[in-house]
């Protein structure tokens, strides 16, 4: 797809597949009782964790409304992927932060907002005591 040429017509073709293969999932993601790693991973690419970023840090800058009919639309052909979805709304708590904080946590990686507010399903380190998850996780 060529973006330059429509950007919103590219992002909504590549919405609907991912619905379509949202409905054509959800009887697995029932069984498994949650929403696979490779599915979160599509998310990302329809903009669900990058909502409410600036799109001078490599967000969309979405509206609240745009945010909303988005985990409509994708609670419509799933609710619990709806619902994981919907934990893009978490990057409003990083809107707090002064703009060159935020520089600092996006240098290196776009995705690192992200990991910022959510943090990333890793295997601990060490044995059988507490430590951290290696998430690379700023925050």
């Amino acid at each position: 797809m060529n973006k330059a040429l429509n950007p919103g017509a590219a992002r909504e073709a590549v919405l609907s597949a991912l619905l379509d293969e949202i409905r054509a999932r959800r009887d697995e993601f029932e069984k498994l009782t949650y929403v696979p790693l490779d599915m979160v991973g599509k998310l990302k690419t329809v903009g669900a964790y990058r909502a409410f970023v600036p799109k001078e840090l490599g967000g969309d800058a979405s509206s609240p409304a745009e945010f909303c009919r988005l985990i409509e639309r994708l609670s419509e052909a799933d609710a619990s992927t709806g619902w994981v979805a919907s934990f893009g709304v978490s990057a409003v708590y990083l809107a707090a932060l002064p703009p060159a904080t935020l520089g600092d946590l996006r240098a290196g990686s776009r995705h690192r907002l992200r990991r910022s507010a959510f943090p990333a399903a890793g295997r601990t380190r060490g044995r059988g005591r507490r430590c951290r998850k290696d998430t690379q996780s700023v925050m």
